[in-house]
Formats: structure tokens, sequence, C-alpha cells
């Protein structure tokens, strides 16, 4: 097998447009912050995302546990706002004690799931409607179901899902090998929340230009318009008449501005951007991202890139490892897939695929991979900061 070259990758720009937000029933108030499930002094090295090491299988969420090992009882906050849509209440052990599910609506529309187990207390009930940081349960150990007999103890299992069926199908593990599928339902929830944890809100003046340059780099799909009590896209204030489609870039210090679409944003902290407003009252929020979790969107950038390639059926999550390329300009991690060969369905083979993060502006990535059919290595895809969560 030659050595991939990592010449070629070059900048383009793509974008992803957000759609309406709305809710049904009983409203909750779009989920636009997130912060921890728990206070501080925590870590979650015993049970990180997808780890294998420490189980023999992969770990499908987080596991939270106090510095200090003192956490039974200590509090469960909700990460953002959203809707109680589910309860486990147990009183016997079991792997999963008490359960709560909060359903969060995004300003896109989508909505995540977010699920707190093993609890000790919980606070709220079903159809309970939440806000980000509320107090809504307490760390447990699953009614006695962790503790010295299996070297465990009281500990937050926490999850970040795509769909609310938490019951069904594959529970808090799964087996190797990671079936793509399966590892899309979910999402990695230090990552999630690491993207989501800050937020720049630039008032929009009426008919005039508005200078926003973003405090670090981020994303158009982290951008959001409030007006009053609504919460929306940028395309849909467009499209409600509350904000001008042309948004002008240029450099500190620069006076050469240029037009581009909000498609073709990026949201660098070196650039400056203007935004007018047709209305009174808007208001142009952007998330900040801590960039502190490089080789888990590395890891989610690959398993995107792969389920969406029928010839690739799973992965191997603790293969990720950096390695060094002849292009000081990017950060490079490989992982290990297994790609079955078209015309031969019971041949599988175990093919790198590469991940190149740029370390001026860490939101535009880049993969390619090995094609055993054509002995030779894919053209790189580049993803830009509008593919934040592909």
């Amino acid at each position: 097998m030659k050595k991939r070259s990592v010449r070629g990758i070059c900048w383009w720009w793509c974008g992803l447009l957000m759609s309406v937000s709305t809710t049904n029933g009983q409203l909750a108030a779009s989920a636009t912050t997130f912060s921890w499930p728990v206070g501080p002094g925590y870590h979650s090295d015993f049970g990180p995302f997808l780890d294998f090491a420490n189980f023999g299988k992969y770990h499908l969420g987080e596991d939270w546990n106090a510095t200090n090992g003192q956490d039974l009882g200590e509090p469960v906050y909700a990460i953002a706002a959203g809707k109680v849509i589910d309860l486990q209440e147990v009183s016997q052990p079991d792997p999963w004690g008490r359960v709560i599910v909060v359903e969060h609506t995004l300003f896109s529309g989508g909505k995540i799931y977010s699920l707190y187990a093993h609890l000790e207390d919980l606070y709220v009930a079903k159809g309970t409607i939440v806000a980000e940081g509320e107090l809504i349960g307490t760390i447990g150990n699953a009614n006695g179901y962790y503790g010295p007999q299996n070297n465990s103890g009281s500990h937050l299992h926490f999850e970040i899902r795509n769909n609310k069926n938490w019951k069904e199908g594959n529970q808090a593990y799964t087996r190797p090998p990671l079936d793509l599928k399966v590892a899309r339902r979910f999402k990695d929830p230090s990552l999630f929340i690491d993207d989501r944890v800050g937020r720049q809100s630039v008032p929009l003046v009426a008919s005039n230009w508005t200078v926003i340059r973003p405090q670090v780099d981020s994303s158009t799909a982290l951008m959001f318009i409030t007006y009053g009590q609504q919460t929306m896209t940028f395309s849909r204030a467009v499209a409600e008449k509350l904000v001008d489609a042309k948004i002008q870039y240029g450099w500190p210090g620069g006076w050469n501005w240029k037009n581009l679409t909000i498609a073709e944003m990026n949201c660098f902290s070196t650039t400056e951007y203007r935004l007018r407003a047709k209305k009174s009252g808007v208001t142009l929020n952007l998330m900040l991202p801590g960039h502190n979790f490089q080789t888990a969107r590395a890891v989610q950038d690959i398993i995107w890139f792969t389920s969406t390639n029928p010839n690739f059926h799973s992965c191997q999550p603790e293969t990720i490892e950096s390695f060094s390329a002849n292009d000081n300009r990017f950060d490079f991690r490989r992982l290990t897939c297994d790609y079955q060969h078209p015309h031969h369905n019971t041949t599988m083979t175990a093919v790198p695929v590469y991940h190149a993060t740029n370390w001026q502006h860490p939101l535009f990535r880049f993969i390619s991979y090995y094609d055993p059919e054509a002995e030779t290595w894919s053209d790189w895809l580049g993803l830009t900061p509008n593919q934040l969560d592909p």
C-alpha cells in the first residue's frame, strides 16, 4: 500500500442552510445555550464516549464521576431548555436505574435527546418543561447495581441521542465491530456541548451595517437570530424580512468589503462581517466552540463519511491515532474502518481513513481513504465550518 500523499488539499466553500424552528404541544424554549450535566470538579476519564478499553465493548455515552470520589447524591442538571419526555422509576438494582430523558428543540427545528441514568433522585415528572442548568435529579448507583461487586460505583451515565427510543435496540453499550448505523444514532456528548457552551450576542442596527467579529472560529450552523420572543435561523429571519440577505466581509482595518451569502459565511475569528437588520430589536447570536475535542471531531467526521459509502459497514474508534505528514498546516489522524468489497459480499478489509484538521481554522477538515478496489487513495473531501454536525 502506497503512503498517502497529503498534497491536493484545497480550500473550498459550501453551505448548510438552516430551516424553521417549531415545536408542537406544550412549548419549551428553543435550546440556544448548553452547559454540562454536572458541576465543577467532574471528569469522564473512566467512561468516555465510544470507549472500548475499559469495557471490551463500545460505550454509547459518558460516565461522569467527581474527582474526589464523593458524587453519590450530587446534583444533575439539564444541559439545555427542553421537555421531559420519559422517565424510568425503579426501586430494585437495575443496569439503567432511574432515568430521565429530555427532548431539546434546536433553533433549526431539529431535535436531540439527552439521557441521564443511574440516578438516585428524580426531581421532574414526565411533561415537565426544564431550563438550561435546572436541577433535575441526583447522581446514583442504579439502586446498588453499581458498586464494589463490579468494580464501579455511583456515577452519571449521560448520553445525547438523535432519537428518543432509548429502550429499543442497543442499550448503553454495543459490541464490536461498531456498526455505522448504530454509531450515527448518538452524538459525542462532550464535543456537542463544547461546541455550544459559549455565546456571543450582537444587537443589529436597523437599516445600517453592524460590524461583527467572532470571538473564536465558529459556524453558521451555530448562528441564530432573536427578535422579541422569537428564535430563528438566519435564513428564516431573511424570509421574515428581519435582516438583509446580503452579508459583507473584510479584514480588520481594511475597507475593501466583499459580498457573500449565509452559505458562504465561515465565521472566522480573523475576519469581520457586516450584517444589516431591517427592523429594530433584532439580535444576532453565535454559539462559540471551545475547540477542546479535536480527536472526537475526527472520529465523528469519519463515522459520518464512511456511513455515506455503502461499502463501509463498521469502524474501530479505538484505533484513532495522530501521525505526521508533509503539510504542517494540518493536524492529521487516522482510524481503521471495515470495507466490504462490492463484488465479494463475504470479504471485509480493514481500511485506513485519514482526517486532517487545519490548525488555524479547526472547523475546516478533510477526509481521504484507501480504496482497496482501485488500490489507490481517494481525493480529499473537504468539510467546512457549516458542516459542524454532519
